[in-house]
């Protein structure tokens, strides 16, 4: 699928709603002939008429999200606090407008929705916080019973980006919102702090301040009170990993940063845009240890050669393509898109609407 191709196919399917899975044990990537036959006796169960076909899950419940385009879902479920659906909603770039939300009976461009999802037949909708204008709120994480400042509060954390054509964007920050009234009083939500950047001059002369490309998403963890975000900023060729310290929400503190050597200005290793050691032929993940925010060091790496045709598209993309065969029963469409979405990982570019046109096609292999 080209580029434009995918366009026509986010442009067309731009209504994405949450759906509420029952899940059974799903294993690996099996032989054909355990594939087959599994695939054949889940699809003389299937009764559900939303699916063209499903293998160890069935759809019980959905909701529209009043037509808002979606992308993160974050789920929590405990005892004290309920069941909860976080989503986190792209742009409106299907024609940039604001949606009607009946909820408030206001325009509102898309942002973050909130559903109470007890019943899982019936997920119901009891707010969306809208963005103030035209803007991507994909990312979203969610804390409860927040001990560190001593409130025992509930905050959710997006990220609130005005993107252009080039997939960069300006007025990139990341929102804080208490949302402890979301089931009492959910028109009580209120923002609590923004963080637009880190401090000028912190990682050297020119090296750092407003984020600069993306403010992309990032992870609160409710253990620590660090939030591990995914943004650009100045003296940096891409998009690095910076470390707040949000045990005070109301003051977010840049305590530290991570980022693959070759990515700072003045580091070898970067030529035309991409790193050199994946342009001689190798990819790498790191995973960057927690326990010392300041000074973060990656803790494991994986590295493998990149090779061509079938092979490099089944190891660059092969957690996203493994899964999906399963379901796609050789759509080459969707595993077109999956491929492009992980080959867009490793080169530090994401594609917004190719991740669109992925989150389809797994709701709709789904159920």
């Amino acid at each position: 699928m080209n580029r434009s191709q995918t366009w026509m196919v986010a442009r067309k399917a731009w209504t994405v709603g949450v759906a509420a899975l029952v899940f059974a044990a799903v294993p690996g990537c099996e032989a054909p002939g355990e594939r087959n036959a599994s695939a054949q006796s889940t699809r003389a169960a299937t009764t559900d008429p939303m699916a063209e076909d499903a293998q160890n899950v069935r759809l019980v419940g959905h909701n529209d999200l009043q037509g808002r385009t979606a992308l993160v879902v974050t789920t929590k479920s405990d005892p004290a606090n309920g069941n909860w659906v976080y989503v986190g909603h792209h742009d409106s770039f299907r024609d940039e407008k604001p949606l009607s939300n009946p909820i408030t009976g206001k325009m509102e461009f898309n942002g973050t929705s909130i559903l109470e999802t007890s019943d899982p037949s019936k997920p119901r909708l009891v707010w969306h916080i809208p963005n103030e204008t035209n803007r991507n709120s994909r990312g979203v994480s969610v804390v409860y019973d927040y001990s560190f400042d001593g409130s025992g509060r509930d905050y959710l954390i997006r990220n609130s980006e005005a993107l252009t054509q080039g997939e960069t964007g300006k007025d990139l920050k990341y929102q804080i919102f208490d949302i402890t009234t979301r089931d009492s009083d959910p028109s009580k939500i209120a923002l609590v702090a923004e963080i637009s950047g880190t401090p000028p001059n912190s990682c050297g002369r020119g090296c750092g301040g407003p984020f600069i490309m993306r403010a992309h998403k990032g992870w609160w963890s409710q253990s620590t009170g660090y939030f591990y975000a995914a943004s650009g900023e100045p003296g940096f060729r891409n998009v690095i990993v910076q470390i707040f310290d949000l045990k005070n929400p109301k003051q977010p503190k840049l305590v530290g940063r991570a980022w693959i050597p070759g990515l700072k200005d003045g580091e070898p290793g970067y030529e035309g845009g991409l790193l050199r050691h994946f342009r001689s032929g190798t990819a790498e993940v790191g995973v960057v240890a927690r326990h010392e925010p300041a000074t973060p060091r990656t803790s494991h790496r994986l590295t493998h050669r990149v090779r061509q045709g079938a092979q490099l598209r089944s190891q660059r993309a092969a957690a996203y393509v493994c899964l999906y065969r399963r379901r796609s029963r050789g759509r080459r469409r969707h595993e077109t898109v999956h491929e492009r979405r992980a080959l867009g990982d490793l080169h530090g570019r994401h594609h917004d609407r190719d991740e669109a046109v992925s989150g389809l096609g797994l709701a709709g292999a789904g159920g």
